[in-house]
């Protein structure tokens, strides 16, 4: 970062001075506007020395194993919800594998019906 383009606190004695400085930029426009004008960061490609970062920063992640991976914590609460989670998923799985067995036939019984029944109104 670039100390002229911006005010920083931790260069001052105390914050009374920083006061000064604010005071002494909002009377003066020169420097206000030379400050203004400063470039924000002093390397040219501070684009690239980010966009580089936050690369290796998203392939850290993603390149690890998962074990090494698992980030959440491992308190006695959140293995209680995981666990139960897990359990209602198991069940949900098993109700839609019975779900898909009787599926088929409910649907020959419906479309028998219908055809019995349609002719009869």
């Amino acid at each position: 970062m670039n100390a002229k383009a911006f005010i920083h606190c931790r260069s001052h004695t105390d914050f009374a001075a920083v006061l000064e400085q604010i005071k002494y930029l909002n009377k003066n426009d020169e420097a206000y506007l030379a400050m203004l004008s400063q470039p924000s960061f002093l390397n040219s490609n501070h684009q690239e020395i980010f966009d580089k970062k936050l690369e290796d920063f998203l392939l850290h992640i993603f390149n690890q194993p998962l074990e090494k991976a698992y980030r959440r914590g491992f308190g006695q609460w959140r293995c209680n919800l995981e666990r139960r989670y897990k359990k209602i998923q198991r069940a949900r799985r098993l109700a839609n594998s019975f779900a898909h067995i009787f599926q088929k036939p409910i649907r020959a019984i419906k479309s028998t019906l219908r055809k019995i029944l349609l002719p009869l109104k």
